[in-house]
Order: C-alpha cells, then structure tokens, then sequence
C-alpha cells in the first residue's frame, strides 16, 4: 500500500566536512559570455563521481545559455521601461523600484543602457539569473548531508544509490545560487529560484525533504507477502489528515522522495529534486521540476533540460511591464 508522508529537518553532521572537501576539489570551467562581466569568476574543481568531462562540459554550457538567455531577457525588459519613462519627464523612480539601487551615474533614464554601466549592473541586479557570490562549499555540503540523514531515517535506501545528484552537485561549484528570470521587483514578487543560495536563505528556510509517495511493501517491488497487514495499516490512516505538498502535483510519476532545492517569497511550493520514475521513464533516478502551489511544470531527466525550460519560467510579458509603468498597451 501507497502512504503519504512529509518530513522536514535541518540536523546537520560532522560528514558535511568530508563532503566539503570533495566539494573543493571539484571545479573546472570558465564561462564566457559576451554579455556578462568580463571578469567572470573562474571555478576549477575536479567532477563530482559519476560525470566524465563530456558531460560537465554540457552541464557548464547549458548554465552559459541560461545566463545569456536571461540577461537578453531582462535588458530587453529595461530597454522597454526607459523607452516608457523617456517620454515622461526622465524619471527613474520606476527604474529603482524594479531594479533596486543604482549606480550613482544613472541619473536619466537612457544612462542605465550604457555599456560601462551593463557589467556593473549585471551583477548588482542579478541579471543573468544568477548569485554572484562565491560558491561555499561548506554550507552546500551541510545542506546534502542533511538531505541525506533524512532519507535514510525514511528508508528509501535506494536513492541513496547515487546521492548527491551528480549533475546537480556539480551544477552548485559553478554557482552558488540560480534565480532565474526576471527584474529584482518581479524577483521578489513571485519567483521561485532554481537553486537557492545559502547567502539568501538559510539552510532551515531551504530544507524539505518529502517521502509523497512510497509502495511500503518492499523497495524491490516483489515481496507482497505483507498486503494485508498494509491494507489494516492505509484503512486506519485519519482521512481528515492534513495533505501532503505532493498530493496534487506529478501525478504521472512515482516519487521515493524528493527534496527542495530553490526556494521563493512563500513557504509553499519551490524547485525539487525528486527520486523518481513512471511508465514511460522506468528507470529509478534523481530528475527535477518545480511547483508555485497550483501549478508545475514537466519533470526533466537533467539540470540541463531543467535550465533550458526554466530560462523562460514565470517570464514578464510586455504587458506586465507596461503595466508597472502605466503606458498604452499593445
């Protein structure tokens, strides 16, 4: 029988130092991107276990597409704004609401496009969708060894398997938060980051690890020799309960368990890790999606897959941006 189940923690290990150390020894690319500072932070670490250069190549060049994706976004998003405040008198007021404090030498509007201002503001802003802090590979491996100790006092001893998610450990020595699209204001109004950074959020705030969804009769699936004890056990289950976070969301998928890794404004929903499979992804493995309470999105097999779809999530529409200043809409 299925039981539904949530967990949450923040005890932490001494096993957080030995995972840090494998953290420091773990990075090994430098990005280039012409539309991001020219001196972008150069992370050189050797790979997490289980990823050949090959795939950490890809993991580093679907994070560069992301930025860029996500800067052009965003600079398309101001370009539209100072064309609004242009005619109305050169205020920049809007510009500081939605961008939070700028450099002192934007004083008209039009200034803040400027080329000598972009890489300031770029990082200032997070534009690029991500932290530009330095990656901490303490408090990361304080975060996964939590994780860990919570599977395993769940017993869902076959995702630890392969735990951390190897894609996803490598992923957080490039960066050490990924925030996704979107000007400070909207950031604040709704977002939901991809990766959370420890900078932003405390490891408490982050930290969910949730069993939703488990067959209680054998990890293997094959011994049944229990059902009826487990049938007695579902019967007796309060049906006033409270829900579980997953109750209405992947329905198409069974998930051992899942744990947050991105966090936004409200305590409810986020961006997952989840142990999972289904019918048409029979195998079991670590995959990644995201829920804003009464939506979420596809489940993808990789941080890669998972960057190029969250590129554009919860992206403003002209409209929107209109709106805030208060021009004729199209």
């Amino acid at each position: 029988m299925y039981r539904r189940r949530r967990c949450t923690s923040s005890a932490l290990v001494c096993d957080s130092i030995r995972i840090a150390a494998h953290l420091k020894r773990s990075i090994s690319f430098v990005v280039e991107m012409e539309d991001l500072p020219q001196a972008t932070t150069q992370l050189r670490v050797a790979s997490p276990d289980g990823l050949d250069r090959r795939r950490k190549t890809k993991i580093a060049n679907a994070l560069h597409q992301f930025r860029q994706t996500v800067t052009q976004h965003n600079f398309n998003t101001i370009r539209i704004m100072v064309g609004g405040l242009t005619g109305k008198g050169g205020r920049i007021g809007p510009l500081s609401r939605n961008l939070g404090p700028l450099p002192a030498s934007v004083v008209l509007p039009r200034v803040i496009l400027r080329d000598d201002i972009r890489a300031e503001l770029i990082r200032q802003a997070r534009l690029d969708g991500v932290c530009h802090q330095a990656v901490d590979p303490q408090a990361r491996a304080e975060f996964l060894v939590a994780v860990r100790n919570r599977i395993l006092e769940e017993n869902v001893d076959r995702a630890l398997e392969v735990f951390p998610p190897p894609d996803l450990e490598y992923l957080c020595t490039l960066v050490s938060g990924i925030i996704g699209t979107g000007l400070p204001f909207h950031q604040d109004c709704g977002q939901f980051a991809f990766v959370s950074s420890f900078r932003d959020h405390s490891l408490a705030r982050i930290m969910n690890v949730d069993v939703p969804l488990r067959n209680d009769e054998d990890h293997d699936d094959e011994d049944h020799d229990d059902e009826d004890h487990d049938d007695e056990e579902h019967d007796d289950e309060d049906p006033m309960a409270p829900g579980n976070e997953f109750d209405d969301i992947w329905e198409d998928w069974e998930i051992a368990v899942a744990f947050r890794i991105g966090v936004g404004i409200r305590g409810w929903g986020g961006s997952y890790a989840l142990f999972c499979r289904n019918e048409g992804h029979k195998q079991w493995r670590w995959r990644y999606g995201v829920h804003d309470e009464d939506w979420y999105s596809d489940v993808y097999d990789s941080v890669e897959e998972f960057l190029e779809f969250y590129a554009h999530f919860k992206e403003e529409h002209p409209n929107q941006i209109k709106r805030y200043l208060l021009l004729p809409r199209s």
